[in-house]
């Protein structure tokens, strides 16, 4: 295969295209090529400006490659021309694909109005790992009678469509991210492509199907887009699975339904993670994945067990690799305690498939279930990698211990997929404990990630996803976050390392409610482009910085921080820094005896004595409430209507029994934005009449009251029992029947008067514990405790 090289930087079109002469354009390029050539971009711009003509055509069997790698960084093509489609008459293109030719590793973007990124007509082609960003229309458009394959690709902040697809296209679009877009795909006429294995999120809509189109959907995650996941209209019959091949999608959280159908035909849902309740129109749901019963189970014992065995619970593999290399989706490979490596016969790196769970022991966080081991790891992104542990998309690892020992190595790797790292220990690798990028978009939760000699955890590409309830401690940096990634960071303790946090590139993380303390050099340091969010007039950072060996907080980037109820002191931060509802800490007093550790009679470190102490540790004891990082639990502290949601999904079962309402002021990305809707599906929790939820408002003792009682539908409370209170006028009339029952169900509770309700007060960390434990007692679900309080 002959090669051409351009580069916009060093090339001429007077060259002859050879590596040590190449040409300047891509344009030139193109004029010189003939079918079978393979067209090499250097790094660099390519536009009108450097000599580009558009639109760009690519001859039938020509290929053009940049970075494939990187998905295109560092090679954009920028630019629009006018274009006669056959079809659709004039457009604004930047590069039009013909028969067999191919489109691989750039990134493309056409700031034109109702500009196309790549325009593919009735061509059976290729457009692979390439990112398409800010077109004014779509990233790709395919329509006439062609088989387009769209694969791994990145579509980003485009103003219409990621992807549409028309006319009778049909082809596969396997493996792409999209994001923030008008529709992620739309699929219209008679298009029938094969749509699988992408994850759309945070678009407007994910999917438009209309027309008479046939698309196939297999193993999409479409969730927490603004409207609807799916849509479809007109006379469209998308296939979502069948007995013979389930559909396998995960279409969840979406801001309206996840599936609204309004068109003429009926459809049916066989094999998908999808809510019956969240559904609009004629769809007969079938087979959920979603188990209603324990799922099937491989055991493993690396002492025991023999992968000639059937991994049965009498009878378990002896390694992982084996037992996953068995797991179909929906399995967990249940791990006894022992020590996984080389020598037991493991080979790594070890690959969680789609759809299973990896699991030990939760409640030790995988203490006494050792991982140990490294392989070689090709990343689409990053190259060759070290790593112990790959996750795919919508799998799970749960209650191990994992650690890489070789130079460079990595624990876990996630990239541009969703799953789920929780309850799991990270310890001693040479790089890090986890590593995330793509549109990798994780929940890893209740982590303990320790001495790992670069970083606890490092993000990079477009990844985002949770960060929440994890330790780290004595490591390098506790969190890394570099180029476009935007985690969510909550409810962290980050102690002991060299620095805490360390933002770069153009990272925009959130930073919540965590403790940055005793670190050896600053807690939080921000360089290059990034800008943290530390908090809003709406929701409060509610972090605390102190007692970093050299600043608690270091802002060397480009952009002032804002800072909006943190606890930090000013005099030990550097750069721009605005501080607003600051919480300035006081002197480090004289350090105190260490306390005991905590334990099942006293697991708080501020609770002994208190009048709610009881109520509160049975709670804990029950994996209700927890407390914060630094083992405080704060009782006197209000209770927000976000953070009460919370609470309901940790303690009941929470089953829809209506439509979730779209409440304008929770945001899809904020914290508590799941537990909010299930909650209100759930009959919980209702807002406001003008469709707001408050969700940073503080709770009253009213409205804790009548959430348990309506949520619990819960009757038969008398009127006359609200004369035990004296303060029985300030009770809203909303509220008059639900707290009836509270009291003749010895619910309410009081303190320091039993005949006080103060209904309209806000209500304290101390007292939503008691009068839940006491809803628990109601309901047969708690022993009874003797309290003075009790009404």
């Amino acid at each position: 295969m002959a090669t051409i090289y351009v580069n916009p930087s060093t090339g001429s079109d007077r060259g002859d295209g050879s590596q040590s002469a190449p040409y300047k354009t891509l344009t030139h390029a193109l004029k010189q090529a003939e079918s079978g050539t393979l067209i090499q971009l250097e790094t660099g711009t390519y536009n009108s400006a450097n000599g580009e003509a558009f639109p760009l055509m690519i001859p039938a069997g020509v290929t053009v490659v940049g970075n494939e790698s990187g998905t295109g960084s560092g090679i954009l093509i920028e630019g629009s021309g006018r274009y006669s489609s056959p079809s659709t008459g004039g457009q604004e293109v930047t590069i039009a694909i013909a028969e067999n030719a191919e489109l691989r590793g750039v990134t493309v973007t056409n700031s034109q109005v109702r500009g196309t990124g790549v325009w593919i007509e009735s061509a059976s082609c290729n457009v692979v790992r390439c990112t398409f960003t800010r077109c004014r229309r779509e990233g790709v458009y395919a329509t006439g009678s062609g088989i387009p394959n769209i694969l791994s690709n990145v579509f980003v902040d485009n103003e219409g469509y990621g992807l549409s697809l028309e006319g009778s296209a049909k082809g596969e679009v396997l493996n792409n991210t999209f994001q923030s877009t008008g529709y992620g795909i739309s699929i219209k006429d008679n298009a029938a492509t094969r749509i699988g294995d992408n994850t759309l999120f945070e678009n407007r809509s994910g999917i438009l199907i209309a027309g008479n189109a046939t698309p196939v959907l297999r193993r999409n995650l479409i969730e927490r887009n603004t409207g609807d996941g799916v849509v479809i209209t007109n006379d469209a019959v998308p296939d979502f699975g069948n007995a013979r091949e389930p559909g396998g999608n995960m279409i969840r959280n979406n801001g309206g339904f996840d599936i609204n159908h309004a068109g003429t035909q009926a459809i049916a849902s066989f094999g998908n993670l999808l809510d019956a309740g969240r559904v609009q129109g004629q769809i007969r749901v079938v087979v959920q994945s979603a188990p209603t019963s324990a799922p099937p189970t491989l055991y493993v014992n690396s002492s025991t067990g023999s992968d000639s065995g059937s991994g049965s619970q009498s009878a378990p593999f002896k390694t992982i690799a084996h037992a996953l290399r068995q797991a179909e989706p929906g399995t967990v490979v249940l791990l006894a305690p022992g020590n996984y490596s080389a020598a037991t016969g493991e080979a790594f790196p070890l690959f969680v498939p789609s759809g299973v769970t990896l699991a030990g022991n939760e409640a030790a966080k995988g203490e006494g279930i050792q991982i140990t081991g490294s392989g070689r790891f090709t990343s689409p992104s990053a190259a060759g990698q070290n790593i112990t542990v790959l996750m795919e998309h919508n799998s799970a690892m749960r209650g191990v211990s994992v650690t890489n020992d070789q130079i460079r190595g990595t624990g876990a790797w996630i990239e541009s997929v969703y799953c789920v790292v929780a309850n799991c220990q990270f310890a001693n690798s040479k790089r890090e404990g986890i590593f995330v990028t793509g549109t990798g978009i994780p929940e890893i939760v209740g982590n303990h990630f320790e001495k790992n000699a670069g970083n606890g955890m490092a993000l990079a590409g477009n990844a985002k996803g949770e960060i929440r309830g994890n330790k780290f401690e004595d490591t390098g940096y506790a969190i890394a976050v570099q180029a476009q990634a935007a985690p969510l960071i909550s409810e962290n303790q980050i102690l002991n390392n060299r620095t805490g946090i360390v933002l770069s590139g153009s990272s925009k993380p959130v930073l919540r409610k965590n403790v940055i303390e005793k670190n050896l050099q600053d807690g939080l340091t921000v360089i290059a482009e990034a800008l943290p969010d530390l908090g809003s007039d709406q929701d409060s950072g509610g972090n605390i910085f102190r007692d970093n060996g050299k600043y608690d907080v270091q802002n060397a980037g480009k952009f002032k921080l804002i800072s909006v109820g943190n606890e930090i002191n000013p005099s030990n931060t550097r750069g721009d820094i605005e501080f607003d509802s600051n919480i300035v800490p006081p002197p480090t007093p004289p350090t105190p005896p260490t306390p005991p550790p905590p334990t099942d009679d006293e697991p708080f470190s501020d609770v002994a004595g208190h009048w709610a102490r009881e109520f509160i540790i049975r709670l804990a004891n029950m994996d209700i409430i927890s407390g914060f990082p630094d083992g405080s639990f704060r009782p006197n502290e209000n209770l927000t209507r976000a953070q009460h949601a919370a609470l309901l999904a940790k303690a009941f079962e929470l089953t829809p029994i209506r439509e979730a309402t779209a409440f304008k002021d929770v945001a899809i990305d904020f914290w508590a934005k799941m537990a909010i809707e299930r909650a209100n599906r759930a009959g919980f929790l209702a807002g406001f009449p003008d469709r707001s939820f408050r969700p940073n408002q503080n709770l009253t003792r009213a409205q804790a009251i009548v959430s348990l009682i309506n949520g619990l539908k819960l009757t038969g409370g008398n009127p006359n029992s609200l004369g035990t209170y004296t303060d029985r006028a300030q009770i809203p009339s909303y509220a008059t029947e639900a707290i009836a029952t509270a009291t003749d169900s010895r619910i309410v509770v009081n303190y320091p008067s039993r005949t006080t309700l103060s209904p309209q007060r806000d209500i304290t960390r101390a007292e939503i514990s008691a009068i839940l434990y006491q809803t628990l007692v109601a309901i047969d679900r708690a022993q009874a405790i003797d309290s003075p309080y009790i009404v």
